[in-house]
């Protein structure tokens, strides 16, 4: 049953990849997908400074991020990354890595960095990122480089994000389609009493359109519980955050109708240099 399975996801990854479409994996961090996908815009780790085109980093502060997770219960699908922020003046830089799959078996692997700058509310950014899909043994991998833009502001209690991936039509080769860009909105509003709500959008041309929405509440100080729904596909979500002071732990497990389940662990640290 479980090669079976195998077997049907990866035949849909080589099929995607086999209809000139460049659809490496939409990796989402743990803390994001227990909330439906959405980014925290508002109280952002480093994988949402990565990931949000133009959400800029705080002044002198630099954050710090892993995660692991295990999709469907299938250990050939194990995903892992690490990112990396900071902001020194109006100026913010975040890098991250990230890989799903076994490079033995069939792998995708995605390394992306995000440029951003702040004008007081408003935060403007280019980011850009390569992906390459290895299928293992003699087969030759296939590569692609994307770019893309966004922008953000900061109110009193919202936040808001759009941006523009892939405007570059990236191919993973030369007579291959190229990809359509990608539209993403993201929003965040903080609540009374320690609850917050996010949302995000992405719209393109040849998928079909992927909404999200979460929520967070501050149970304690030190914990946060989270839950969301993803449409296309239908997911839901959960997870918790357990935090002290600059550091937090962060589970997270989300249900696909025809897949199953999938965990995820991550951890974040936080900490402003006071220069």
């Amino acid at each position: 049953m479980i090669q079976r399975r195998v077997a049907i996801i990866a035949f849909v990854s080589m099929m995607s990849i086999a209809s000139d479409r460049v659809c490496a994996f939409e990796f989402t961090s743990t803390r994001s997908q227990s909330m439906g996908g959405s980014a925290s815009l508002r109280s952002a780790t480093a994988w949402d400074y990565l990931w949000v085109t133009g959400l800029s980093v705080d002044r002198n502060a630099i954050a710090l991020a892993f995660d692991a997770a295990r999709r469907y219960d299938l250990k050939e699908l194990d995903t892992k990354g690490v990112a990396f922020a900071f902001g020194k003046g109006r100026v913010s830089v975040a890098v991250g890595a990230v890989q799903l799959g076994r490079s033995s078996y069939y792998a995708e692997r995605l390394a992306r960095v995000n440029f951003a700058y702040r004008a007081r509310a408003f935060g403007v950014g280019v980011a850009a990122s390569a992906k390459g899909h290895d299928f293992g043994g003699e087969y030759s991998a296939l590569h692609s480089q994307s770019i893309g833009v966004g922008l953000s502001w900061r109110g009193k209690r919202v936040s808001l994000a759009v941006g523009a991936d892939d405007i570059n039509q990236p191919r993973p080769w030369a007579r291959a389609q190229g990809e359509t860009i990608k539209w993403r909105m993201s929003f965040d509003l903080e609540g009374a009493r320690g609850v917050t709500l996010a949302g995000h959008a992405t719209i393109s041309d040849l998928h079909r359109p992927v909404f999200g929405v979460g929520q967070s509440v501050a149970v304690t100080r030190a914990f946060r519980a989270r839950w969301g729904v993803s449409i296309h596909p239908m997911v839901y979500t959960a997870g918790v955050e357990i935090g002290a002071r600059s550091f937090a732990f962060h589970y997270g497990a989300w249900y696909h109708g025809a897949l199953g389940w999938s965990q995820s662990v991550g951890a974040s640290y936080r900490f402003s240099t006071g220069n």
